[in-house]
């Protein structure tokens, strides 16, 4: 049976992997998700974040502070507390 970094190379770099496989690495990096991604200076929830308040603004809301937000797909949480720090006024993450 591959290793991890092995179905992770083949999961990048590969259409021919399987869905079982795809379901076996990421429930596999599930637990290190969050510190991986922290130690890789991911930022996207950052700036997703800012995004969505501009166009709010942009679209003649409050913004983010006027805003409640359901997250769908929430995984870690990551967006939901960035969200949260730029003043949203409630967030609501859900994750199957």
């Amino acid at each position: 049976m591959e290793d991890h970094e092995a179905i992770h190379r083949r999961l990048v770099y590969s259409l021919g992997i399987t869905q079982e496989e795809v379901r076996q690495f990421y429930g596999g990096w599930a637990g290190k998700y969050e510190e991986d991604n922290v130690r890789l200076g991911y930022t996207g929830h950052y700036l997703l974040a800012g995004a969505v308040d501009a166009a709010l603004q942009r679209g003649g809301h409050a913004g983010l502070t006027q805003a409640s937000v359901l997250d769908v797909a929430c995984g870690t949480g990551l967006l939901g507390t960035a969200l949260a720090n730029r003043g949203a006024k409630a967030t609501v993450g859900t994750q199957r």
